[in-house]
């Protein structure tokens, strides 16, 4: 019984199927068999019409005859997956960055409620190193200027606090564009093998969906 060495699918289920065997070139079969993951000593393989390309086969045959030359390229099963994994993880990575940058600016534009309290047992960071200001601009609340802080301390940590914010955001907001960038990276090289006609339309289906 004959059965893809790739997409493990039987002739016995699939008439309708071509299994190939394994070339007899030893630089052609090695590259069947390292896509087959199966080692050298192999004797007999056979992989399915559903890994070769349109342009793998011969001219003018009566019947699907390879050429010498033909490697089977398409629907090969964890290259898919790790395309579509890696579009999935960085897509979700996009959106909690998102969420993050979001949570820090809310925390931010909140901190005449919350932060007064906190900053009082706050001991991060060297007080001495804040550049001297005389206001903060928080969105939604105004300008917070020294004068409104009673005790000069304080007003020192309020400005420590503010400032690794306010980094934190700027951080995350350049990783969240690159990873917006890598995912667009994934979809173009799947939209071209679509052009390319380098995935069957189920594959390609499923991409779309996903």
């Amino acid at each position: 019984m004959r059965i893809c060495g790739i997409c493990k699918v039987e002739q016995a289920i699939n008439p309708h199927l071509t299994f190939h065997s394994l070339p007899k070139n030893s630089d052609i079969r090695k590259q069947w068999l390292e896509i087959m993951k199966k080692k050298d000593s192999i004797k007999t393989a056979f992989v399915c019409n559903q890994h070769f390309k349109p342009e793998d086969y011969r001219d003018f045959c009566d019947r699907p005859i390879l050429k010498n030359t033909a490697v089977p390229r398409l629907n090969i099963e964890d290259e898919l997956n790790t395309c579509v994994e890696s579009i999935e993880h960085d897509s979700m990575e996009v959106i909690n960055f998102q969420e993050s940058v979001t949570e820090i600016d809310d925390h931010i534009t909140c901190v005449e409620s919350t932060e007064h309290d906190s900053l009082k047992n706050d001991s991060s960071g060297d007080e001495s190193s804040v550049a001297s200001k005389k206001h903060c601009n928080l969105k939604k609340f105004g300008i917070f200027r020294k004068e409104d802080f009673n005790d000069e301390k304080l007003w020192n940590r309020f400005l420590v606090a503010f400032e690794e914010m306010r980094k934190e955001k700027v951080l995350l907001e350049r990783k969240n564009k690159r990873l917006y960038e890598k995912v667009q990276k994934y979809k173009h090289i799947v939209e071209e093998l679509k052009e390319k006609n380098l995935l069957t339309g189920l594959v390609a289906d499923m991409l779309s969906i996903r």
